[in-house]
Parts: structure tokens; sequence; C-alpha cells
């Protein structure tokens, strides 16, 4: 139960790495209970993600990361951006949610419909910044970048809500700059009641 948790940052990543090595060379089967993601990821061939002590998904690393089927694991899983708005359509796959001044399409998940509320996640590894309008792409001022270590983090306001996107190169904060969301990596769900 949560074995990593009273180490330092640098030295949870090493007691991983070696529980990992441990486990798969002397061949066993383990149960880790925790609340770390990152943690999950690494050391675990198949994760059951729980939430209020049900099960919400379960599945690899993998499935669980780049194919989350409920909002709750698409949230707890990786760093995110959220956008929430309204469906405006949903068909095939395939939704649009609009929000003040914007519009995006991505993947219809878990009860995504036209005219209910909705939530559009996406990882932040995943927003681009572009060099003008396109396809997925809104306007966004820049309120800071932060350096961290091996690139800089930065932050955006779309109307009240915030993006996070990755960069290799620090911007000018109140410059106003097109970032895009790619619609396969967009996940649109129905917001929760």
């Amino acid at each position: 139960d949560e074995p990593l948790s009273n180490l330092d940052a640098k030295l949870r990543e090493e007691a991983r790495a070696w529980l990992r090595e441990l486990i798969v060379r002397l061949q066993l089967s383990a149960l880790c209970v925790t609340h770390d993601q990152g943690e999950a990821m690494a050391m675990s061939d198949r994760i059951l993600l729980l939430n209020n002590g049900r099960i919400e998904q379960e599945g690899t690393p993998q499935q669980m990361y780049s194919d989350p089927q409920t909002l709750f694991v698409a949230d707890f899983m990786g760093s995110n951006n959220q956008l929430k708005g309204e469906i405006a359509d949903a068909k095939d796959g395939v939704a649009t949610l609009r929000g003040d001044g914007w519009t995006i399409t991505g993947i219809a998940r878990a009860g995504a419909a036209a005219a209910a509320p909705g939530v559009a996640m996406i990882r932040v590894e995943r927003v681009r910044i572009a060099s003008g309008a396109g396809e997925n792409r809104v306007a966004a001022k820049l309120v800071t970048s932060m350096y961290i270590g091996d690139r800089f983090e930065h932050l955006f306001e779309l109307g009240h809500a915030r993006l996070r996107a990755y960069g290799e190169t620090p911007l000018v904060a109140g410059s106003t700059h097109f970032v895009e969301l790619p619609r396969d990596a967009v996940w649109i769900f129905r917001a929760s009641a």
C-alpha cells in the first residue's frame, strides 16, 4: 500500500525502476496500491482504477492512458487540459464542443450527445502552438511560460479556462497565440451532473 509515498521524487523514480526490474526478473505477481498514476503506469502490466470503491476502468497502462472510457479515467491519468462547453453535435464517434468564442471537434466518449453539457479533455503533451488559424485551433492569450528543465510549460487563458502546452522556447506574457488541439487527441465526454 503506497510503497514509495515517503520517498523524495528522485529516489521514488529509482525505487520504482528497481521494483519493476525485480518483479520482471523474478517473474513475480505483485499487487501495488497507489494514488500515483506515474508509479502505477511504470510498475504495472495491468491497472485497475477505482472511483469511490467501484471499478472505473481496467487495462494495460497504454490502454488506460491512450483510451480512457470515462471522464474520471481521462482526468486521473496524465496531465490534462479540460474545456467545458455544450456538445453541438455527436454522431459516428465524433463530437463537436462549443464554448465562449471557440469550437473544437474530437472523439465522442461516455454518453456524448448533442445539446448536452460536455467536457473536452486533451493531454498537455498533445497540444501544439500553431502559426495561425486552422482546424481545432483556438486563439488564446499567454499568461506565463515556466521553465521545467527540459522544456517550457506555457499557460494560456481561453475565457475562464486555462490551457497548458509544452514548447522549446519561452513566449512573451500577454501575447496571443493559436493553440492547436488535434482532433484525434481530444476526447469529448458528457459532463457529469
